[in-house]
């Protein structure tokens, strides 16, 4: 169980730093105004939050097992 806490946790990590690197290429694409770029930003923004949050929350559901 404890292998699968260190998977989670440097999964974690990844989706983390993919968050940041995402958030900082959006605010790079709106200020050249690539629209096309802008949208897949957004995207890999949006999927970056859905990983981390279904992470957490399986570390959080483990914890009390």
């Amino acid at each position: 169980m404890a292998s699968n806490n260190v998977y989670l946790r440097s999964q974690l990590l990844f989706w983390d730093d993919e968050l940041a690197r995402a958030v900082a290429d959006l605010h790079h694409a709106e200020q050249y105004d690539d629209r096309g770029a802008v949208e897949w930003h957004e995207e890999r923004v949006r999927w970056a939050k859905m990983k981390i949050n279904d992470i957490r929350d399986n570390l959080g559901s483990k914890k009390g097992a």
